[in-house]
């Protein structure tokens, strides 16, 4: 199997590993993890040492479902040579993986702390600073008031109409 201690902190594309929860012969560890992004939960298994598994090439999916009792599978990258089979085996995979820890406590307590974290302000303000139009619109309002302030220090800096300038036209003190 995976070092479990040499495994949990470190980066697998865009999640973070945390802890091991689950290590299932033959199918290899199962890690708590995070989305480094987003922040949302996720389960990533990795498997034994030397173990290649099918399909191959890189695939991402996204499930989605709720109370209207649909389930939405999206796919957002697959290989190129990509087979009905392959889909089907990373299926295969990936029930295997739930069904390992669907009773684990750990998996229900890393959901709860995530969907916490993601209700914090501290959150949203990560994840909204990570967009570039945020970060310009901060910019662009930044420079606004600046330029305010500038104007406005410069009106009040020039003399009023009928104010006299100390200078060559001022009298003389006495003598």
């Amino acid at each position: 199997m995976v070092d479990d201690k040499s495994v949990e902190g470190t980066r697998h594309g865009a999640f973070l590993i945390r802890e091991c929860i689950e290590t299932v012969p033959g199918l290899g560890s199962i890690y708590t993890a995070h989305h480094v992004d987003t922040g949302a939960p996720a389960l990533v298994m990795l498997g034994p040492k030397g173990a290649i598994w099918s399909p191959e090439g890189a695939w991402e999916l996204g499930f989605s479902g709720g109370r209207d009792g649909k389930v939405r599978m999206k796919i957002y990258k697959s290989p190129p040579s990509a087979q009905h089979e392959d889909l089907k085996r990373l299926m295969d995979l990936a029930t295997d993986m739930v069904r390992s820890v669907e009773k684990n406590p750990r998996l229900q307590a890393h959901f709860e702390e995530a969907a916490r974290l993601q209700r914090s302000w501290r959150f949203r303000v990560r994840r909204a600073w990570r967009s570039w139009w945020v970060r310009a619109a901060l910019i662009l309002a930044l420079l606004g008031l600046g330029l305010g302030v500038g104007y406005l220090l410069s009106t009040q800096m020039e003399p009023a109409p009928g104010d006299e300038l100390p200078g060559e036209d001022a009298p003389a003190l006495a003598e």
